[in-house]
C-alpha cells in the first residue's frame, strides 16, 4: 500500500511511471528524478513567463488577427530555442537589472541603430568610416546592455541575427529592403 501511495503522489508531480519504477527501486535516484523534473518545471516556468511577455508586448504592437502577429511570434520563438538555460538565464537577469524603463530604452535604441547601419550598408560607406565606427559603438552598447556582456550569448545573439535577421528587420524596420548583405556588412563592421 506504501508504494501505490508513493507512486501516486510522484505521478501528481508529472513523473512518468517507468521514472518512478526505477527510482523507487534504487537508493538516491528518487531525488536524482525529482532534481531532473524541478529543471524541466523551472524550464516551463521560464517558457510561460517568457510567452507571456510575448503575447502581451505583440497585442500592444500589432492587430491580434494580422498575418504579422504570427511572423513574429515565430522569430520570438526561435530565438528563444537558439539559447541555452544558461543563456536564458543571464538574459532574464539582465532585463530585470534594466527594469521597465531600461528594457523601454533599449527597445527604442536598438532599432535605430539597425537603421543607421542599414543605412550604412545601402550607401556602400566603409566599414571603417567613423560614422559606421560610431554605429557600430552604439550597436556593441545595446549588446551589452542585451546580454550583460556574456560572451556567449552574444554569440548566440550574433548567430540568430545572421540565420534570422532579415525575419527580424522586417519587423523592426518595414520600410527597409534589405538582404543578407546587411548581416556580412554588419559582421565586418563589427569585427573590425
Amino acid at each position: 500500500m506504501r508504494r501505490l501511495y508513493q507512486i501516486r503522489v510522484l505521478r501528481q508531480l508529472g513523473l512518468p511511471l517507468e521514472e518512478i519504477d526505477a527510482a523507487l527501486g534504487e537508493p538516491g535516484a528518487l531525488r536524482e528524478l525529482l532534481e531532473r523534473r524541478l529543471e524541466r518545471l523551472d524550464d516551463e516556468v521560464w517558457r510561460l513567463t517568457q510567452l507571456a511577455r510575448q503575447v502581451r508586448g505583440l497585442l500592444d504592437q500589432v492587430e491580434p488577427d494580422s498575418g504579422e502577429l504570427l511572423a513574429r511570434l515565430g522569430r520570438t520563438s526561435m530565438f528563444q530555442d537558439a539559447l541555452d538555460r544558461r543563456q536564458r538565464t543571464v538574459l532574464d537577469e539582465c532585463a530585470d537589472a534594466l527594469g521597465e524603463d531600461g528594457r523601454r530604452e533599449l527597445d527604442a535604441e536598438w532599432p535605430v541603430v539597425l537603421s543607421r547601419l542599414v543605412e550604412h550598408c545601402q550607401a556602400g560607406t566603409p566599414v571603417d568610416d567613423p560614422g559606421v565606427r560610431e554605429t557600430i559603438g552604439r550597436l556593441k552598447s545595446v549588446m551589452q546592455r542585451f546580454t550583460g556582456g556574456d560572451p556567449e550569448l552574444g554569440q548566440s545573439v550574433a548567430r540568430f541575427f545572421q540565420q534570422y535577421g532579415d525575419g527580424v528587420l522586417r519587423d523592426v524596420l518595414p520600410d527597409q529592403q534589405v538582404g543578407d548583405q546587411l548581416w556580412a556588412y554588419v559582421s565586418r563592421a563589427y569585427s573590425h
